[in-house]
Order: C-alpha cells, then structure tokens, then sequence
C-alpha cells in the first residue's frame, strides 16, 4: 500500500491529547514496518517544534505554506487533492485537519470526541468558529473508516453526525510506558526542593479551561482546607491555559487557601512523572472527555484516581477510580477525602490502576488502526 499520513497534528500549539496521539502512534507504526507503506504530510509554515527523531528518515511533503491557506483552498476551490499527482491508496488523518483526498484515494480520521459539539458552551466564539470552518461532520461522511477513540465517541458520531455504526472501529489509545518508570531519588528531592512541592498534595494537569472543571477542583479543595485534619494538604496544577482561563486564576487568587495552590504551568514529561509519582491523589473532575491521557497516566505511576463519572472516563477507567459527580462539589470533596482517608481504598485504587492500564497498549493501537488503513480499501 501506499498511504499519505497527515502528521501536522503532532505540533500542536500548547501540546495536549491529539499532538502525544498522533506522535505516539506514527512512532509505533514505524516500529511494525509501516515506514515502508508511508508518506508524511509535515507541511508547516512556522516550524514550532524540530521533527521527532523517528520522522527523519520517512519521506515526507512540506510545502512550506501556511496551513490556512491550504484549509481555505480546499473550502473554496477544493484542491489541492491528494493523490491527484502521485498515487495514494489512503490518506490517514490521525484529526480532522482539513486535507482532500483525489478520486480513487480512501480517507480515514479518527475523532477523539464531539464535546464542541455537545458542550458548546465550553468552547470561545474563535474555538466554535473554528470547529465550523473545519467541517467535521462533512469530513466524517466522507470517509470510507473513522477511527473513534472510545465507545463514547462512537456513540457520539453516531447520534450527532448519524454515521452508520458498520464504519466506526473502536481503537483505544496506549499509555505512554514513560510514566511507568520510577524516577530517581535523586531527581524527586530536586524537584521538590526547586518547586517546595511536598506531600501531601492533590494533583490536577490538564489545558486549564473551564470544560475541565478546575474551578470545582479548588471549590472541593477549599472545603476540605476547612475541616480538621487537611492544614498541610496543598493542590498543584499544570496546564497551558486556554481558553477563560482568567476566571480560573481569579477564582484562585481570592481563595482563602491560595497560598496552599501551586500552578506549575506546563511541564515537562520528566516533571509530569515526578509529579504523579509524589501526588497523593489525582483528581480529575472533568465535564467531558472522549479518552482521557492523564488518569490513566497517573494509574500506571501508582496515583489513586479520584474522577469524573461522565463521558468516557467511566469506559475507559472501569473499577479502577473513585468516580464523583463533577457538578456537586460536595461530592468531589467527598471522593477525594474518601480516598485520602480510607488506606484499604487507597491500596485497591492503585492496585487495580496498576490492572487497568494493561489494557492500553500504543503496539495494540498502532496495530489495529495499520489493519483499519488496509481495510478502507
């Protein structure tokens, strides 16, 4: 075969879910010899990042043109069309980047969720302009396979774009095997030093958006700084911030406990390890979620996981989280003092964490979705 792999998804600007997909997933294709089968489409105008080491030696296209540029020719003029001059049998777009395929040339995207669509309100007027430019729904019936990331997601392109359950393949995400390899002690008394980060403290990373419901973690957070026996409990978080994330920093510096919320900013892998490591609860209240990297992140580096109950997350964590309902915040304060309070929980929590990640596999992932690309045509 000859398939065109539309890898501009790994740069995305402020980083997050479908950049670490998209990257994690090209670097275990590779692995199964499908560098043979590929080209990358790596067209960029700014370079925002350099190339992954894994990407060198691929063929790949970069015409050097804005992106814009090519979403708008190919709203208005349809074109360029890949595969009109060199043959492709399939495009593969790991998100809904605009990208037109010619005749004869199979499409198949994979979605990771529908929230703009369900939780419009979550979403700027630029974020939900943008969602519409893109033509999601328009890209998902023209595709011979969509590749949905959970079954949430599925059932959501099913309801809201009314695609035909016999073209959707279920493919979990892996986990990144990094965040189950101990760091050393040296580097978590460094850490904590630099940072004055210790224990204990309640853990949140994450864009920082209102969709993922910060504002409930510190409200819960704050209700607990007022019981006896959480003086020394403190709660970081990190994140790019996005979009109203004025009213999130607002809503920390007047809280009465500000001084015990550290906000990291983005971190590195390395300091994101570290943090799971040294958390003693990740909390993760989230709205809506079509996968969820972080939970299952802080289940392989033996975090208990205090969550959400809504979207995918009840699919995706099984037994293996202490689930809240992220819309009462006496029940996320609950969760999270259940957990820090109740030991035997505690140790089932992680236990069956450690027993929940096995079933996400990034050589699993990258397998299956090679035989969904094969089956498009």
């Amino acid at each position: 075969m000859n398939v065109l792999f539309d890898a501009r998804a790994m740069f995305g600007k402020f980083g997050g879910g479908i950049p670490e997909y998209t990257k994690l997933l090209l670097f275990h294709m590779l692995q199964l010899g499908f560098g043979k089968e590929c080209v990358l489409f790596l067209n960029s105008f700014f370079k925002r990042s350099p190339y992954p080491d894994f990407v060198k030696e691929i063929p790949s296209i970069d015409w050097g043109i804005p992106n814009r540029g090519i979403e708008l020719s190919s709203l208005l003029f349809h074109f360029p069309l890949m595969g009109f001059f060199r043959k492709y049998d399939v495009l593969f777009k790991p998100h809904f980047h605009p990208l037109l395929a010619a005749p004869g040339t199979a499409t198949v995207i994979t979605f990771h969720d529908l929230s703009f669509e369900r939780f419009p309100e979550f979403f700027s007027p630029r974020k939900k302009f943008w969602h519409t430019r893109q033509g999601p729904c328009r890209q998902a019936k023209n595709a011979e396979k969509i590749i949905a990331i959970s079954e949430s997601t599925k059932n959501d392109l099913m309801e809201y774009y009314k695609i035909s359950e016999d073209r959707i393949s279920v493919i979990y995400s892996g986990v990144n095997p990094f965040f189950g390899i101990s760091p050393d002690q040296e580097s978590l008394g460094k850490f904590t030093k630099e940072k004055n980060i210790f224990a204990p403290f309640l853990f949140f990373v994450g864009t920082i958006e209102p969709r993922k419901n910060i504002s409930g973690i510190i409200r819960a957070f704050e209700m607990l700084k007022s019981e006896k026996g959480f003086f020394s409990l403190k709660l970081v978080l990190a994140g790019s911030p996005g979009w109203l994330h004025e009213e999130i920093f607002e809503r920390i510096k007047n809280s009465p406990y500000r001084n015990d919320i550290v906000f990291l900013g983005k971190v590195s892998d390395e300091e994101l390890r570290i943090l799971y490591r040294l958390a003693s609860v990740f909390v993760f209240p989230s709205f809506f979620e079509g996968f969820g990297f972080p939970p299952l992140e802080a289940q392989m580096s033996g975090t208990p996981v205090v969550s959400s109950k809504e979207g995918s997350l009840p699919e995706i964590l099984s037994d293996s989280a202490e689930y809240v309902d992220p819309k009462n915040i006496e029940s996320i304060a609950g969760g999270i003092k259940k957990v820090l309070e109740a030991e035997e929980l505690r140790e089932s929590l992680i236990k069956r964490g450690f027993e929940n990640v096995k079933r996400f596999s990034w050589e699993e992932t990258a397998r299956r979705t090679i035989e969904t690309i094969k089956d498009s045509v």
